[in-house]
């Protein structure tokens, strides 16, 4: 797994997996780890399988943007991260408009982080919440893979 890091390191000894299982929850870090992993398989360019490595970190992980830096992200890399984490501030549907005018590495890890999320089979997740959550995916995904 440590491949998927392949445009910069961590300024750290501390593995990159274990970095995102320190700061995340199980279900959230395997859920980054299988968006980068399907990005590394289609043959997708390091800086974008990095990007989608750390894509809900900001989120998330409930600690300053600052950090990731500290270890040596790549600034380029940092400002996708940033542009993709969701500010609740703003709509959903801004916020998918807002990737889906910008760079195509944005538009392509966010693709793949829905085309994860619709297939989640959550248990703790009430049936109902569940498909309403893959409804706004669906739409969020017609809207990024669709011009009009």
């Amino acid at each position: 797994m440590e491949t998927l890091i392949r445009s910069w390191k961590l300024t750290t000894e501390q593995p990159v997996v274990s970095f995102l299982y320190q700061y995340l929850d199980k279900a959230t870090a395997d859920h980054s780890i299988r968006v980068a992993r399907s990005l590394f398989d289609d043959g997708y360019p390091a800086d974008t399988i990095d990007v989608g490595l750390f894509h809900d970190f900001l989120e998330d992980a409930g600690q300053p943007s600052e950090l990731l830096l500290s270890l040596g992200m790549p600034q380029h890399i940092y400002s996708h991260v940033v542009f993709l984490t969701h500010n609740k501030d703003e709509s959903y549907n801004y916020y998918i408009d807002k990737i889906r005018y910008g760079p195509e590495v944005l538009r392509v890890v966010k693709i793949y982080d829905i085309v994860d999320n619709l297939s989640r089979r959550d248990v703790d997740i009430k049936q109902d919440r569940l498909e309403r959550l893959k409804k706004k995916y669906r739409q969020a995904l017609f809207r990024l893979a669709f011009d009009g």
